[in-house]
């Protein structure tokens, strides 16, 4: 039998593939097979294409799955994205599919009685501590371990021959979780007692609010040291848990669906789009659609996926953050229903496995979620959109840091078919290839229906007082709204109850013992929470100098609290990261959308692709908060949430209203999102970075070095930079500086920026610094097209 060579990328963090040799014909690329590696047997995926080695290999193992895990085109855009993001292509292959079920070794003893002529110099082990040992059987490591026997010892016993080391396969099935399965309503002494437990309370209270069943891992993932609690509430009665194999129903926010309304009437702006995307479909083609908020951009994407079902190919859509947009895929489920698999990081393992598996099978042809979702297993793909396709979201910001909006397009050019990629405020990237005429461009200049954009008005926070951040024209406007009916959405992007405890006396600021950063005060809670590495802490009652403690920069739980005492009757609900835990959110979305919501004040979870029709009135209370951000994009960024924020308002028959607080009325970004001049801001922004040759004129990869010891990393990094500076050429390296948050977890962090506008360069530089020898304990790791610079 002929022995061929086969090309494997494995889990490790080396940038390299790995031969290996089969017998007969080599699995197809994409399949994921067995393979020794260093003593270990790791999982590995067979690529594409006969490697020619000459040294000694190692047999392949067993094939994990019948059929390829990947496609050939998502295959290829993989290998791509390693070499242009440089990350290791085998933790590229592993990141990119979700957890399957794995056939695993397991490597078992069985216990031996040799003969009695046997003269090992052993005396007979099974005694004592090891009488419960039966000759014959087989037992794991800890069963020895907790018989007193170290590692060590098993290994005397297996030379002795007391012992045979034996591996076998475990079939490990993902989905058998223990959960949280019902929460029993307690009488009123059993309330009482509970509510003098404000922790257990609190934990009660959300759990009482999910929808069941939640797996305890859920639970712990966001209370760490819930466990305590948890089972004293199961002792009291008051929840029960069981095992269960599959959580997809409750977990699944997406299961309730509306009934299929009539299709509306395309507009002459949403035909003409639909029809050009119609008219490219056998071949790569880049489209922006660009349409201002409400002006039916979903409706073009489900007009141009019906002529793509009708020729029996499927789809991939992805969205910035699918827990945030349940009903686009409830539009889409209810178009094409069983058609739609969705994907993303809230399902429990068995039920992302399993609508995995139903798109590489064919049996849905529709993927839908966030970021991983671009990397779903659909078959011969006929159309890839992008929702919003200027959020930073599409950014993976830990791992294998990665774009999904640029990866979309890797991937519709290797699948051959057009990508649509949307937006109300498209990026500066995104407007300038559409300019260039490397992309088709098309604009939504009004809503389908007769209604008016909402009107905008700046409240200039030096003029008016901003007690809880609620001045005397947002105030008006929120009682005049109420009192006509509508719902109101006030928008701040910070959390908790306040962002910063200073003492009025000696100016401390209470921070993070493990960042470089202020806690934020949760006032439900009484603690202080670091919201970058879960820190908590007790309220303090006094500062260490005896001085009180003062509340700076307001959060949307003060603010919540604030209004319910202006307007005591009104119906008011937050929504935020800490208010909707588990899948209390879509039933909040539920609520407001029905109405029984009359204001609704969240961070920027509320302004992506929510469609509420009753809302009448937004305010923005504080404009200016993201403004100054360390980031050459903190304008963009400032004012596509503006635009979108305000864009919530006037969907349903009353004209909208927008309230924008802020103390620089004149910064452009403020100016043209009042005006919503989406064009007018595009110009102002181009000319700052054309001087600068940010992006679009320029491309960034941006160095990020960490390391425990500071001084280490700071002698490392100017060694870094001055070694790159000798080879730059034409690259610009800037730096190194102390990231603008200097030290997360214990870890201090520094950076260098490269800039060049020939990406050819750019990324051979970032080869240079790869090959760059840096000491234990320091590491550098390339960030390429980096979207936060914080």
């Amino acid at each position: 039998m002929t022995r061929r060579l086969v090309s494997v990328g494995v889990p490790v963090p080396l940038h390299q593939t790995f031969t290996y040799h089969c017998d007969g014909t080599p699995p197809p690329p994409g399949t994921r097979v067995f393979v020794r590696f260093g003593g270990r047997r790791l999982i590995g995926i067979v690529l594409p294409g006969t490697p020619t080695f000459d040294g000694v290999t190692v047999p392949l193992g067993e094939i994990v799955d019948p059929v390829p895990v990947f496609t050939p085109p998502v295959l290829r855009s993989l290998v791509w994205a390693a070499g242009y993001y440089h990350h290791p292509i085998g933790e590229v292959l592993r990141s990119a599919h979700p957890q399957l079920d794995e056939i695993r070794t397991r490597r078992r003893f069985r216990a031996i009685l040799p003969p009695k002529n046997d003269y090992t110099g052993w005396v007979d082990p099974w005694t004592g501590p090891l009488s419960h040992i039966r000759p014959g059987n087989l037992y794991d490591k800890k069963t020895f371990h907790r018989a007193g026997k170290n590692d060590a010892w098993i290994q005397k016993a297996c030379a002795a021959g007391w012992l045979v080391a034996e591996e076998d396969e475990q079939n490990r099935r993902v989905g058998a979780v223990v959960a949280i399965t019902a929460v029993e309503e307690p009488d009123g002494e059993a309330l009482d007692l509970l509510r003098r437990r404000p922790v257990r309370f609190h934990l009660y209270c959300q759990l009482a609010e999910t929808a069941l069943p939640v797996p305890v891992s859920d639970v712990l993932r966001e209370h760490p040291n819930a466990q305590p609690h948890l089972a004293a509430l199961r002792k009291e009665n008051l929840i029960r848990m069981e095992k269960v194999t599959t959580l997809a129903a409750p977990a699944d926010p997406f299961a309730q669906l509306p009934e299929c309304a009539p299709e509306p009437t395309l507009t002459a702006q949403q035909r003409e789009a639909v029809e050009l995307v119609r008219s490219h479909a056998t071949g790569f083609a880049p489209f922006l659609l660009e349409g201002v908020t409400g002006s039916g951009k979903t409706e073009v994407y489900l007009q141009v996926l019906r002529g793509v079902l009708g020729r029996g190919q499927g789809a991939v859509i992805i969205v910035p953050e699918i827990a945030l947009t349940p009903q686009l895929a409830s539009r889409f489920e209810a178009r094409f229903p069983g058609q739609v698999s969705v994907l993303h990081s809230a399902q429990p393992a068995a039920v992302r496995a399993r609508e995995w598996r139903a798109l590489a099978s064919g049996q849905k042809r529709i993927a839908l979620g966030a970021r991983s979702a671009v990397f779903a297993p659909v078959p011969a793909v006929g159309l890839i959109v992008v929702d919003e396709e200027h959020d930073a979201s599409f950014k993976q910001e830990d791992g294998f840091l990665y774009n999904a909006r640029d990866f979309a397009l890797v991937r519709a050019r290797e699948e051959g078919c057009p990508i649509v990629l949307g937006s109300a405020t498209p990026s500066m990237e995104a407007r300038a290839l559409a300019g260039k005429g490397r992309w088709g461009h098309f604009r939504l200049t009004h809503r389908p229906v007769a209604r008016p954009m909402p009107a905008v008005q700046c409240v200039d926070l030096r003029v008016f007082d901003s007690r809880d951040l609620i001045t005397a024209p947002l105030a008006v406007a929120l009682a005049e709204n109420l009192a006509a009916g509508g719902q109101s959405i006030l928008f701040l992007n910070r959390r908790g109850f306040s962002g910063r405890l200073q003492c009025a006396v000696c100016g401390t600021v209470e921070e993070c013992p493990h960042c470089a950063v202020s806690l934020t005060l949760h006032q439900a809670q009484k603690s202080l929470v670091c919201h970058y590495c879960g820190t908590r802490k007790p309220l303090p009652v006094r500062c260490a100098c005896g001085g009180e403690f003062v509340q700076a920069r307001e959060g949307v739980e003060q603010v919540t609290g604030a209004l319910q005492e202006r307007f005591p009757t009104a119906r008011i609900a937050r929504l935020d990261r800490d208010s909707t835990r588990f899948a209390g959110l879509v039933r909040l979305l539920d609520r407001m959308r029905a109405g029984e919501i009359d204001i609704l004040v969240g961070t920027q979870m509320i302004v992506k692709g929510h469609d509420f029709p009753g809302v009448t009135l937004v305010g923005v209370l504080d404009a200016d908060h993201s403004l100054f951000f360390q980031d050459f994009r903190a304008a963009e960024r400032t004012f596509q949430l503006l635009v979108q924020v305000a864009g919530r308002a006037g969907r349903g028959d009353q004209q909208g209203r927008v309230l924008v607080q802020t103390r620089r009325p004149d910064h452009h970004a403020i100016y043209f999102a009042a005006a919503q001049d989406v064009d007018g801001f595009a110009r102002r922004e181009e000319m700052a970075r054309r001087e600068l040759k940010y992006p679009p004129f320029g491309h960034l990869v941006l160095l990020r070095l960490q390391s425990a010891d500071e001084t280490l990393l700071a002698n490392q990094a100017e060694a870094l930079a001055a070694s790159l500076r000798g080879d730059a050429g034409t690259v610009e390296v800037l730096g190194p500086v102390p990231a603008p948050i200097s030290r997360i977890r214990n870890v201090f962090r520094h950076q260098i920026l490269l800039k060049c506008t020939d990406r050819k360069a750019l990324h051979a530089l970032v080869r240079r610094a790869a090959a760059f020898e840096l000491p234990t304990g320091v590491t550098c790791r390339p960030d390429v097209d980096p979207q936060n610079m914080l």
